[in-house]
């Protein structure tokens, strides 16, 4: 069964901000230029420090739509996408073939495509 391309990009695109904790930018919140920065300067009389500013992105949209899925779908996608695991190491550590993770993989990609 062929995955969904589009659908596998996002799944990808998801590892990763599971990776990051939820966050497109590990850097958000805190200020774009350490004070140690050579080129440091304190905001001018009236101005405030910027600060970077995380945008809601596709991954925890992706995030919403997962977590209505089957925990036995959900724990395919989190071990393949997020942990970065071989259809073939999660098949044995669940006890299970290969070819139902894959078709687990598969089933959550059907259900993705017409929600997302």
């Amino acid at each position: 069964m062929a995955r969904i391309d589009w659908v596998e990009s996002r799944l990808r695109e998801w590892g990763e901000w599971v990776r990051s904790e939820g966050r497109s930018d590990k850097g958000a919140g805190f200020p774009k230029r350490s004070v140690l920065h050579p080129d440091w300067g304190a905001p001018g009389k009236g101005s405030a420090p910027v600060f970077r500013v995380e945008q809601a992105g596709r991954g925890a949209t992706t995030h919403f739509h997962i977590v209505a899925l089957s925990q036995s779908l959900q724990v395919a996608l989190l071990r393949h996408y997020a942990a970065n695991e071989s259809v073939a190491s999660i098949a044995a550590e669940l006890g299970k073939s290969a070819a139902t993770i894959d078709q687990r993989i598969w089933r959550a990609h059907a259900v993705l495509a017409h929600v997302l």
